[in-house]
């Protein structure tokens, strides 16, 4: 199985792509950080394995370093890769690893992080809707010690953003 970020898409464009079936897709509560100001939730997706082999390559961020609280929030819980949660054959996959084994009938349960944006400035404070367009490199290396972001990803961010405000500018109240 190789994505970029499964859990992005509908269920059902995974279940067509893969030989998987989406189980349960939730949110995770209280993952968003305690405080004044908590930050958003992280979700849950668990799957099952329906080929008879398949080998996972997990690529998931914030989980050594989670996301860090701000303005009156605290840190977010972190997320993780579980193979058969809950059962003598449970097994923790590492953050980032290749090669691990999965057999027919198998759970996959994909744990990821709250979010640590200060989307309450909207929300909360201004009342207005908020929403998210990440544009980070695949390789960012999201709150660990060699974070980066590629300038041409940035740019790109700002102008699929400017974008999508001028669409939404157009919109008739």
């Amino acid at each position: 199985m190789r994505s970029l970020a499964l859990d992005r898409l509908a269920g059902d464009f995974i279940e067509l792509g893969y030989p998987v079936r989406l189980l349960r897709y939730c949110v995770v509560p209280d993952s968003g950080g305690p405080g004044r100001y908590r930050g958003g939730c992280g979700i849950v997706r668990e799957y099952e394995i329906l080929a008879e082999e398949a080998v996972l390559a997990v690529r998931i961020d914030s989980v050594k370093n989670p996301p860090w609280g701000i303005d009156g929030g605290m840190g977010d819980g972190v997320g993780r890769p579980t193979v058969n949660p809950g059962t003598g054959r449970e097994r923790v996959l590492a953050p980032l690893s290749d090669g691990n084994r999965l057999v027919r009938g198998d759970i996959l349960r994909m744990e990821t992080v709250g979010g640590s944006l200060p989307g309450y400035v909207f929300t909360k404070i201004l009342g207005q809707p908020s929403f998210v367009i990440p544009y980070a490199n695949a390789d960012e290396a999201n709150h660990a010690p060699n974070e980066n972001l590629k300038v041409a990803c940035f740019i790109d961010g700002i102008k699929a953003g400017a974008a999508l405000l001028a669409e939404l500018g157009m919109l008739k109240r």
